[in-house]
């Protein structure tokens, strides 16, 4: 906690976060660890730019100071920061459901985020609280285990509704997880042959995978691109799924950042908000209506996005 702020959140020391242990641990299996990676790599690209709508930089370079803590390699523009925001982000809203943070205001109308540990913040009765783990309790000799926060400086970063996230990813951990291939038949119907080769059992083991994320079209990197599995049509659509669930999924950190964004700027006199140029999710919806329409080639529906 930073001195003259207005942080009232506890931080816990960067390798403390026991509740971690209890969760399921997608990173570690094949297929949810795969498409963890796969939104990892793919959800921020050269293709889109981010902005402030306004031109401020004073403004620009108060929010670049205030993710500082939260980027993986430095950088020192906003679009480079937002877009490395947005991969933490996702990666913590896949792995645990949401990412909170609570507004911080210091000296001279800046601000930061100051993240609140995983499993700690909790809604009673229209308030918002920190739960503390008993360790940090003892160790910062608080009278309290739990600390109320100011309802309007907490901001929750989560999966876009329209996508039931947690259940896929449970799925993909559920097949990554079975030590049988036989098991595999759970998400398939392919009870019908009673000794299944091995060949086969991997098929089904693609299916399942296929049917768990047809909603978003992940194409499991390359596996799905043989034309014994899907034709090039369906390949394709699915791919396009895949990028409109990405662009949906960082338009949707943008906003609740634009909301923090809001309460900011009400607090320090400024008026502004992010935009984001190039790939929009009315863009990817365009290239959609247009492949389905053939007037788009096969050949050319990759580079539009890389």
């Amino acid at each position: 906690m930073k001195n003259n702020s207005t942080q009232k959140s506890i931080p816990y020391p960067p390798d403390f976060n026991p509740d971690v242990k209890k969760t399921t641990n997608f990173h570690e299996k094949f297929y949810s660890g795969i498409f963890l990676n796969d939104v990892d790599l793919f959800i921020s690209n050269d293709k889109f730019k981010i902005k402030l709508e306004n031109k401020d930089d004073e403004l620009e370079e108060k929010i670049v100071t205030s993710l500082e803590d939260e980027l993986r390699y430095p950088k020192d523009d906003l679009d480079g920061v937002l877009k490395d925001f947005i991969k933490t982000c996702a990666s913590n809203i896949l792995y645990f459901n949401e990412c909170d943070y609570e507004i911080v205001f210091t000296d001279n109308n800046s601000f930061n985020f100051a993240k609140i540990p995983f499993n700690t913040l909790k809604n009673e009765n229209g308030k918002k609280y920190q739960v503390i783990h008993d360790e940090i309790v003892d160790e910062m000799d608080l009278s309290n285990n739990k600390i109320e926060l100011e309802y309007d400086k907490i901001i929750s970063f989560k999966a876009p509704k329209e996508y039931n996230i947690q259940e896929i990813m449970k799925k993909l951990f559920i097949i990554s997880n079975l030590k049988n291939r036989k098991d595999w038949v759970f998400f398939t119907d392919a009870n019908r042959q009673n000794k299944p080769s091995i060949e086969y059992l991997r098929y089904l083991e693609k299916v399942a995978v296929a049917n768990v994320t047809k909603d978003i079209g992940w194409n499991f990197r390359i596996e799905f691109t043989t034309e014994e599995f899907f034709l090039d049509h369906y390949y394709y659509h699915r791919f396009l799924l895949f990028q409109k669930f990405l662009t949906i999924f960082r338009e949707s950190i943008i906003e609740e950042f634009n909301h923090a964004l809001n309460i900011i700027c009400k607090e320090v006199g400024f008026s502004n908000k992010i935009i984001i140029e190039g790939i929009t999710l009315d863009v990817v919806d365009n290239i959609i209506n247009e492949y389905e329409e053939g007037k788009i080639e096969y050949n050319k529906i990759t580079s539009i996005f890389f």
